[in-house]
């Protein structure tokens, strides 16, 4: 990573590669969105206890539309964020993904239909679209963070591991193009 530049500008480049990598389409603003979600968690390693179902029920529950709509957003966000980036935790505890993916989808819809009621407005189609193209911006920020943890070796070991419990095509691919051995997962696959 080069230090010189902002980390605005780090996870704008990051994010468009992995959007293009992914195939994955998005306006604008969703993927402005995105690179400042990312410069937001950045070094976040501590989150709320409280299962993210309360914090959705809680947040449906808020009686004034902008704490509603910022409670959803942290819902949102925290779950497109853990799901994207410790994936490979909420397997370790036994934490299903489809759970956060769910939970985090569902918060970006009900933003997006309130949103036009608060400060929000400008969002509302980028809320949209985080909640309906959920799964494949996890795996957008699931790309991210495989490869900046492939530039150190302890991230190298714990993308190795996930690869031998889940036999990922994907991360089989990445670990062989860095020069790691690591068997074919499917009958053909070459890469």
């Amino acid at each position: 990573m080069d230090l010189s530049c902002s980390l605005t500008e780090y996870f704008h480049e990051a994010v468009t590669t992995a959007l293009e990598r992914r195939q994955v389409e998005t306006a604008d603003l969703t993927e402005f969105y995105l690179v400042n979600l990312l410069s937001a968690y950045t070094g976040r390693t501590q989150f709320d206890e409280k299962p993210m179902a309360l914090k959705l029920a809680e947040a449906l529950d808020m009686s004034g539309v902008e704490e509603r709509a910022q409670r959803l957003r942290e819902v949102g966000d925290t779950s497109l964020y853990m799901s994207g980036f410790f994936a490979e935790n909420l397997e370790r505890r036994m934490m299903d993904l489809d759970y956060y993916c769910e939970l985090g989808g569902a918060a970006y819809r009900r933003l997006s239909q309130i949103a036009r009621f608060s400060r929000e407005a400008s969002f509302g189609h980028a809320y949209s679209e985080l909640s309906d193209k959920f799964r494949a911006l996890v795996g957008v920020l699931n790309d991210i963070s495989e490869r900046h943890s492939m530039t150190t070796p302890t991230g190298m070991m714990r993308l190795c591991e996930r690869w031998s419990r889940t036999r990922d095509d994907e991360l089989g691919r990445k670990l062989r193009a860095a020069g790691v051995l690591v068997a074919a997962s499917k009958k053909g696959d070459q890469s």
